[in-house]
């Protein structure tokens, strides 16, 4: 497994952390989430950024890249529902659209 996979592999395995950190009520626990989201989501230039450089790219890569990206964004969103920064309606607006326009790919 290429260093871009496990880049993309590790942005995947942030996804229920980021919404333990959300979930789990301690001080600061917000802005711990929020850092690891931003870490997760850096994660996604720096896979790109390598593989165009390495001239590399796997079939996993091109399966997971995007889901990982959209997983990790919408967990992020549906996180915010309970926190009160985002209402349910624009996040279920979201989350239908990303459905619909991977679902035509």
């Amino acid at each position: 497994m290429s260093l871009p996979d496990q880049l993309t592999v590790a942005r995947v395995a942030a996804v229920p952390v980021v919404v333990l950190l959300f979930a789990w009520d301690f001080p600061n626990h917000a802005y711990w989430a929020t850092i690891l989201f931003c870490l997760a989501m850096a994660t996604d230039q720096a896979d790109g950024r390598l593989a165009r450089r390495r001239g590399t790219s796997s079939a996993l890569g091109k399966l997971l890249d995007p889901v990982a990206d959209k997983v990790l964004v919408l967990a992020a969103l549906v996180m915010l529902i309970g926190e009160g920064v985002a209402p349910a309606w624009m996040v279920a607006l979201i989350v239908v659209r990303e459905i619909l326009i991977s679902g035509l790919r």
